[in-house]
């Protein structure tokens, strides 16, 4: 049987992989495929006589034969065509992220390709160290108090206390903490290593309102040249009152946006403003208004919260995340129907009506070029069924129209006509239970 062993990848364990591969070299007795991921995710074949650390510290792998990698495997350009690098199964090397977390596993499934390591689901549950500890939990299996926590929320545990990132492996930015005046230095040391950071807050002690709070954090992110971080806010309050047999429902929100060093070039740093108010659960119907505005030089970034666009965006992605950008003043007419009234369990409709107006930003503002603007209206219908005979299995249909007006810096306009048809099917599962 012929191998392959994949190494290195997008991580902080990159190096520890290379020399894993290195070492695994030196011990199989028949000498296996080796293909390099550099860390922007390129594949290389590379010949057993260069596995040594300084022909990829060098960059000296850039010169060895490039992989694509598709349905049937990895294969090789060349002047009369590709071809295809035999290996019977393929041995997953690479140390934490991209490997660890069943990145490399799960393309490898998609492709039908043989391989030995774990599969997608037990990767990505294991490589998560909250995740891992809530289903040992779960298992009956003892584990040590722990918690989570940001730069927003300092560990509350009695010292002393181990940290460490939530999503790496050998003993990466892991600190022993024995007193107070190491915890500052040990949770940089922690944040340097894991480049998503969450925190959150909700209060419902106040009798039909629920408040919440959130911050997301994104370190070291890339947009081609462009490098920096990312900062997500949201304030959200919701409020619904019983009124007879119905409810009467007020939101309010906010999310921001803001970015750092090169990134700062692309004005993401904005910020939005929503409400919403409506009746629920009246025989069946629901209705809704909602709107949203955006500061007007300043796009937003969409990273927390109810949606990408909240309370006035379409039903579905496709081509409509307009909802954010700067100077957008959007207003949205939402109507449902909850057939259960008439018998009918689990088949819900709903019907959307859009419409948004952006001002003219004075510089370029995320997708929008500086004195350039947009109008939009359109509308969204879905129909959706919870299919009784298979738990948590459902099915819908969503049809989706958007008539977009695009007005450049002389004021001439381009009128384009988007539409989306989704047939969708879902099953919602407990890997807890």
């Amino acid at each position: 049987m012929k191998f392959a062993v994949i190494f290195g990848a997008k991580s902080y364990e990159h190096e520890i992989s290379i020399v894993s591969a290195i070492a695994l070299k030196k011990v199989l007795k028949n000498e296996p495929l080796f293909i390099f991921c550099d860390k922007f995710r390129e594949f290389y074949l590379i010949n057993g006589a260069d596995m040594k650390a300084n022909f990829f510290s060098s960059g000296k792998y850039k010169n060895a034969k490039k992989l694509t990698l598709k349905q049937g495997g990895f294969f090789a350009g060349g002047l009369l065509g590709e071809k295809k690098i035999e290996a019977d199964a393929f041995i997953n090397l690479v140390h934490g992220m991209d490997g660890e977390d069943g990145k490399i596993a799960a393309l490898l499934e998609f492709y039908g390709l043989s391989y030995i390591g774990p599969r997608v689901e037990a990767s990505a549950l294991s490589y998560n160290k909250e995740l891992t500890k809530l289903l040992a939990q779960k298992a009956g299996v003892k584990t040590l108090n722990y918690e989570v926590v940001s730069r927003i929320k300092a560990p509350s545990l009695p010292l002393p206390v181990i940290l460490k990132p939530l999503r790496l492996g050998s003993s990466i930015g892991v600190s022993v903490i024995k007193d107070a005046g190491e915890l500052e230095y040990g949770l940089d040391v922690a944040y340097e290593f894991d480049n998503i950071f969450t925190g959150a807050v909700i209060n419902q002690g106040i009798p039909n309102l629920k408040l919440t709070g959130a911050y997301a954090r994104v370190t070291d992110l890339r947009l081609g040249a462009l490098q920096g971080d990312i900062n997500f806010y949201l304030a959200e309050a919701n409020y619904k009152i019983p009124v007879g047999d119905f409810k009467l429902g007020f939101d309010a929100m906010y999310k921001g946006s803001r970015t750092t060093d090169r990134l700062e070039n692309l004005n993401y740093d904005g910020n939005m403003i929503g409400l919403r108010a409506g009746i629920y659960d009246f025989v069946g119907f629901s209705a809704s208004y909602a709107y949203t505005t955006v500061g007007d030089n300043d796009a937003l970034a969409f990273g927390l919260g109810n949606g990408p666009g909240s309370y006035t965006l379409l039903p579905i992605r496709g081509p409509f995340v307009f909802t954010g950008y700067a100077g957008m003043d959007v207003h949205k007419f939402l109507f449902s129907y909850d057939f259960k009234e008439v018998g009918a369990d689990g088949l819900k409709a709903a019907l959307h009506l859009v419409k948004g107006k952006q001002d003219a930003p004075h510089r370029n503002a995320g997708p929008t070029a500086a004195k350039t603007r947009m109008n939009v209206q359109g509308w969204g219908a879905n129909l959706s069924y919870n299919i009784p005979w298979v738990k948590g299995l459902s099915a819908g249909v969503t049809y989706v129209e958007l008539e977009r007006k695009n007005f450049n810096a002389r004021g001439r306009v381009k009128k384009t006509d988007n539409n989306e048809l989704w047939l969708q099917l879902g099953y919602k599962f407990d890997l807890l239970n």
